[in-house]
């Protein structure tokens, strides 16, 4: 009984590195096991090379279409030319599809830029768990064959992220919904075989609180189905945290030490 204050140091402690060691972090960020870990809807494909006509570089590199299986969406190009997966695109606001698996609410693609209507989609998304102080980031890109249908977020295809956070795993997580760009409003350059394309965009932030994140990305056709946009997602890393000094540790464990003993002490006297 005398040591029961040291015991529960030792109990909070061994508690939180069981929590560490049960909670799982961001796996196959680099997706050289293709799409392990990932949930996906619609036409989506890791790729290590050309894919729908494009040369995506080195490495291997998440591609996520609108381009249908059974619509001429890129006439003359045959129906599903340029989808990069050989699974059918869903239609946005499909319950439980694209936008419910980045966590969003039915609609949302539209809501968020006054659309009335967005069509065809696809997404991708992992949950995972986050320290408070960790920094996500991944390189992403857009490709479109659309054409350009005037400005406003309204009328053109957009990219978009999706981060949840949820510190208490009882309580529903907010969902921070970004467009990463829609192609009337993105830097697009003319590539090969009719793509337009911007460059390589790095995305990055740090998580002000720990907990069971969300991260995963949407693509979709705005207002109608007619030409084929893509959005291409690499290197997805999770940069922990500073941890504190060896001599930090020991200064703590040190003052834990003589709060303890203090304790018992005073119980004792």
């Amino acid at each position: 009984m005398k040591f029961t204050t040291l015991s529960r140091i030792a109990l909070a402690s061994a508690t939180l590195a069981a929590v560490s060691a049960h909670a799982a972090p961001l796996q196959n960020g680099s997706f050289g096991t293709g799409l392990d870990h990932w949930s996906t809807v619609g036409d989506v494909a890791v790729v290590t090379g050309p894919a729908a006509g494009h040369f995506f570089g080195g490495g291997t590199t998440l591609v996520l279409g609108t381009a249908s299986l059974n619509n001429e969406d890129d006439t003359p190009s045959a129906a599903g030319a340029y989808n990069v997966s050989g699974t059918d695109v869903v239609l946005a606001a499909q319950a439980n599809g694209a936008e419910a698996n980045l966590g969003l609410s039915t609609g949302a693609f539209a809501s968020a830029t006054g659309a009335d209507d967005a069509v065809e989609a696809s997404s991708a998304a992992q949950s995972f768990f986050l320290n408070a102080g960790d920094t996500i980031s991944f390189t992403w890109q857009v490709l479109t064959r659309d054409a350009f249908a005037g400005n406003g977020d309204s009328v053109n295809d957009s990219a978009w992220m999706a981060f949840s956070l949820a510190a208490d795993p009882q309580q529903a997580a907010t969902v921070t919904q970004t467009q990463l760009g829609n192609i009337g409003t993105l830097a697009l350059m003319t590539g090969s075989d009719g793509w337009r394309v911007t460059g390589l965009n790095t995305f990055s932030f740090t998580a002000a609180t720990g907990g069971t994140a969300r991260l995963g990305w949407g693509v979709n056709d705005m207002v109608d189905a007619s030409g084929t946009t893509l959005l291409a997602i690499q290197n997805v890393t999770v940069q922990a945290a500073a941890v504190p000094e060896p001599a930090s540790v020991a200064l703590l464990l040190v003052a834990l030490g003589v709060i303890g003993l203090s304790t018992l002490r005073r119980r004792q006297g």
